[in-house]
């Protein structure tokens, strides 16, 4: 594995021919699901209508070992963002249980949102967002990560109101675990890890990839956790600046200028980080699956089994 140096996206890692252990499937009618090393634990289905997805897990406590246990050693050597993207690449390239696989993937920062004063008397956790460190916006704003529905085993979520966009793929440990009290100490004490993110395109949504008990703990303190995504760029995407878009641009630019002397700091900041991204390559977000055909019963005989209200799971595999 290749990991360039970092840049204003982050850190990009060129991935040479891999198995990936986390995989993410297709199966025909708008039905995913995730397998990690050949074990379904999460189905997926998306509204004839493109109006929201409905989704199950299994509602399981025990690890995903995505990557391996991060020691507390680790946790108070390593101090910036940089830092933990680098650890992460190396766990996720090293770890037989992660979704790597031959391409190019990035690892973006995402940042807590500052809310106005009267924003945060009113502010509910739910709708706390972090906000991709990217030049693009890229992969997406996060949604929802500290809100109780990140941590629903099964249900729908809409894609019209889009209250939501993070899902856990395991159940986080009980609150009295000595997991949760070791990372609770990290909260306070400004040593917690980020939390490891997987922007899933087809979802149109982020999944917790590491982090369970380190998102709870950071819950449990009333703590912000520092959040980093991973994701995949479309490098299908045409890398060359519209033309006209960028002509378009500069005159844009110039007749803001015109009247550089009534322009304030933050008018002038838009108006040059504008001009600077219409000469950028444009950048896209995709995430690979594997096709699998032949097994939509499976699916549907999993997800039953998955969940137990049964009509819920009806709900979910499309039979209401």
């Amino acid at each position: 594995m290749y990991i360039s140096s970092p840049s204003e996206h982050g850190l990009t890692l060129t991935v040479e021919a891999r198995r990936p252990g986390l995989v993410l499937e297709y199966l025909g009618q708008r039905k995913l699901r995730l397998s990690r090393r050949g074990e379904p634990f999460f189905w997926a289905r998306v509204e004839r209508a493109y109006q929201g997805l409905w989704m199950a897990r299994r509602d399981r406590p025990e690890s995903l070992a995505v990557i391996p246990p991060i020691a507390a050693s680790e946790a108070r050597s390593i101090h910036t963002v940089e830092g933990w993207m680098r650890f992460f690449a190396h766990a996720l390239a090293a770890s037989d249980g992660s979704p790597l696989r031959a391409g190019d993937w990035q690892l973006t920062e995402q940042r807590a949102k500052e809310e106005t004063l009267a924003e945060r008397e009113w502010l509910e956790p739910a709708f706390i967002r972090y906000e991709p460190v990217d030049s693009n916006r890229l992969p997406q704003d996060v949604y929802g990560l500290l809100g109780p529905e990140a941590t629903l085993h099964a249900g729908y979520m809409s894609w019209i109101s889009m209250r939501c966009e993070v899902r856990c793929l395991r159940s986080c440990s009980e609150s009295d675990a000595s997991r949760i009290n070791a990372w609770r100490k990290h909260a306070r004490a400004q040593t917690l890890p980020p939390i490891l993110l997987w922007w899933i395109g087809a979802f149109n949504m982020h999944v917790v990839l590491d982090g369970h008990d380190r998102l709870h703990a950071a819950k449990l303190e009333g703590v912000r956790p520092a959040v980093i995504s991973l994701w995949q760029p479309d490098v299908s995407v045409d890398p060359r600046p519209d033309v006209d878009e960028r002509n378009e641009a500069l005159r844009r630019h110039r007749r803001i200028y015109e009247a550089e002397a009534k322009l304030s700091d933050e008018s002038r900041h838009r108006a040059n980080i504008a001009l600077a991204n219409a000469f950028r390559p444009p950048r896209s977000v995709r995430t690979s699956a594997t096709a699998r055909g032949n097994a939509l019963a499976e699916w549907t005989r999993e997800v039953k089994a998955a969940v137990s209200d049964a009509k819920l799971a009806r709900k979910i595999c499309g039979q209401v």
